[in-house]
C-alpha cells in the first residue's frame, strides 16, 4: 500500500532534502506541514503504485484542500510506515470532494513530539528520492478535477468553500 500526504511548500521539501541532522530543522515546518488534529495526521491511501490508482489517490487529496494552486504530494510506502512503527488508522472518512474515496483517507494516530521527529525524519527518507514527489501545476490541479467532473464523480457538499469557489471561478463543473 502507498499513502500520500500533501506539502503545500516546496522549500519545506527542499529544506529535508538538504537537511544532515533533523534536529537542525525549523520548528515553522510543524505548523506549515505537519499540523495535527487531536494527535493525528491525516494522509490518503493508494493500493498500489500504479499511475492510475496513485492519480486516484491525488485527485482525492486535492478535492480534500482549499484551493487549486501549485501542489507537491509526498508518495510513502508501507516499508518506511513500518521502519517508523507509524500506528495508521483507517476507520475515519475523509472529506473529499471525489465521490468514493472517503475511505482511502488514512490518520498516523498517537502522535507524540517524539513521534513527529520520526515523521519529519521519515519524510527526510522519502524525499531523497525524487521519485517520491510529484509535482502538479496548477493547470495539472484544474485537469484532475475537470477529469472527476466529467466522470461524474465530484460532490460538492464535502468540497471545502474556498475551493467550491475556485471550481466555480475556473468553470469546472460541466453541469453548470
Amino acid at each position: 500500500m502507498y499513502y500520500v500526504r500533501k506539502f503545500s511548500r516546496p522549500a519545506s521539501i527542499k529544506k529535508l532534502q538538504n537537511i544532515d541532522v533533523i534536529d537542525n530543522i525549523s520548528a515553522d515546518i510543524l505548523k506549515q506541514e505537519l499540523a495535527t488534529t487531536n494527535g493525528t495526521l491525516s494522509f490518503w491511501r493508494s493500493d498500489s503504485s500504479e499511475e492510475k490508482d496513485l492519480k486516484d489517490t491525488i485527485k482525492a487529496v486535492l478535492l480534500a484542500t482549499t484551493s487549486i494552486e501549485k501542489s507537491y504530494m509526498i508518495v510513502f510506502d508501507d516499508e518506511i510506515m513500518n521502519k517508523y512503527d507509524m500506528k495508521l488508522d483507517f476507520s475515519e472518512e475523509g472529506k473529499t470532494g471525489y465521490l468514493g474515496f472517503e475511505h482511502h483517507h488514512v490518520n498516523v494516530c498517537d502522535l507524540t513530539y517524539k513521534k513527529i521527529g520520526s515523521i519529519l525524519t521519515m519524510y527526510k527518507d522519502t524525499v531523497a528520492d525524487d521519485n517520491n514527489i510529484i509535482e502538479l501545476s496548477r493547470d495539472d490541479v484544474k485537469n484532475h478535477i475537470l477529469e472527476v467532473c466529467q466522470d461524474g464523480l465530484i460532490n460538492e457538499e464535502m468540497i471545502d468553500a474556498h475551493l467550491l469557489s475556485d471550481l466555480e471561478k475556473y468553470k469546472l463543473f460541466l453541469n453548470k
